[in-house]
Order: structure tokens, then C-alpha cells, then sequence
């Protein structure tokens, strides 16, 4: 890969085109591909330098950039903390097979598609995490149930949400069902929507638990370093 720097800013990168023209006389050059590195940096074009990839730790990756170091275009590696997603998608690679039965689980179970109300209080903050949350930019449609501020309520009227039509500055768009408290029992994540967060509390086996990493699906019992007993 070539990048094109015009007046010490990189100003394209790609590959080298057929021709170009000098930039110290303005005349074409044809054949660029093909003539020598010092004809082919007359015309303002550099191979880029390639740099080794850091390697990830369990927290971070790296993003790739090309940069202009000592006037030379050369590959940059920028460290960065993982995401959510990413964190979630090392998990699933390092136990395939877990992942695989609770994806197998997931696309049995029809609790999602119960109505809200069929559910009972006692119940609810065992069903709540079955339930996408309610977020801002999204389509929802008439009788689906999200979880909103500890509560599943449920559309009544299909439309695009919006920060100001939350549930409780809108309540004709919504029917609320069920509170399900500040802090929910834990229920078996399945996927990366409904994975707790760091910091997250749940209650498990008549305890309650905060979440020490992000992406965690595991459950106290199964990896007890993933959480802290409040």
C-alpha cells in the first residue's frame, strides 16, 4: 500500500495509480507502478512501512492508523480498552461450546414471546432479562415488552423512540406491567444484549453480587472471580 502526501499531510492511501504528475514540475509520469521508488516520491507517492501488530491483552486491542513519522508513512498501532462486544466475542471464543448450547437454549425459549401480564410478580425479575431493553433510535412495535428503569412496560403504538418519548414522559405509548426492583435476580445471558455490565448488581441464591468485568455471563457459582459479594 502507497500513500499520497502533499505538502507533509498524507492526502490518500491506496494503491498507486497508472500516472501521475511531479509535483516539482508538473509533468506526467506514466507507469508509476513500475518506475523507481525516488521517480515514484517526485510524484508525491510513499510505500507505506508496515509495523507488527501489538498483541491483545485481556483488556485491550489495538487500532490501526498510518501516520506520517519522520516524514515516512508509516503504520501506527493505537491502544485502546476492548468493548463491551469485544470482550463478550473473546468469551465466546474461548468456550465455543458453552456459547453454542446457550445459543441452542436461546432459540427454544419462548418466554420472550409471553405476554407481559401473564407473568407474575413474584416472577417478573426472574423473566425481566428475557426482555430487550428500551433505548433510544429504535423501532418498536405494538406488543413488544421492553425492560425500562427496573419496570417491563409494553408498546402500545408503534413508533421510533426518542429521549423525550421515554416511558414516563409518554405514558400513552407505553403499558407498564411489571416492576422488577433496582436489583434483578440473575438469569442465564444469551448473547451480548443482555450480558452484564461491570458493575452490575444481581441477586443469586438469596445474595447479592456486583459484576467485576464487563460481558459477564457467567454466574457466581460458575466463576466466582467474575463476581463480588455485596
Amino acid at each position: 500500500m502507497y500513500a499520497r502526501i502533499i505538502g507533509k499531510t498524507i492526502d490518500i492511501i491506496g494503491r498507486l495509480p497508472n500516472s501521475a504528475r511531479r509535483l516539482d514540475n508538473d509533468r506526467w509520469v506514466l507507469g508509476l507502478h513500475t518506475a523507481p521508488a525516488e521517480l515514484q516520491q517526485v510524484c508525491g507517492w510513499y510505500e507505506i512501512v508496515d509495523t507488527a501488530r501489538p498483541a491483545d491483552t485481556s483488556t485491550t486491542t489495538s487500532d490501526r492508523s498510518v501516520e506520517l513519522v519522520k516524514d515516512v508513512p508509516t503504520v501506527v498501532w493505537t491502544e485502546r480498552p476492548k468493548t463491551e462486544q469485544e470482550l463478550f466475542n473473546d468469551q465466546e471464543a474461548q468456550y465455543p461450546s458453552e456459547f453454542e448450547s446457550l445459543k441452542q437454549a436461546a432459540r427454544l425459549v419462548v418466554l420472550p414471546k409471553l405476554a407481559a401480564d401473564e407473568i407474575d410478580d413474584d416472577d417478573a425479575p426472574l423473566f425481566a432479562g428475557l426482555f430487550p431493553s428500551w433505548t433510544v433510535g429504535d423501532t418498536v412495535k405494538a406488543g413488544e415488552v421492553y425492560r425500562w428503569d427496573g419496570t417491563l412496560v409494553e408498546v402500545v403504538q408503534t413508533h421510533k423512540t426518542q429521549a423525550d418519548w421515554a416511558p414516563d414522559k409518554v405514558p400513552a405509548l407505553f403499558k407498564v406491567h411489571r416492576a422488577v426492583g433496582s436489583v434483578a435476580a440473575w438469569v442465564q445471558p444469551t448473547g451480548a444484549h443482555d450480558a452484564y455490565a461491570l458493575g452490575e448488581r444481581v441477586t443469586f441464591k438469596g445474595a447479592t453480587y456486583e459484576s467485576l468485568f464487563a460481558a459477564n455471563i457467567y454466574s457466581p457459582t460458575v466463576y466466582p472471580a467474575g463476581w463480588k459479594l455485596i
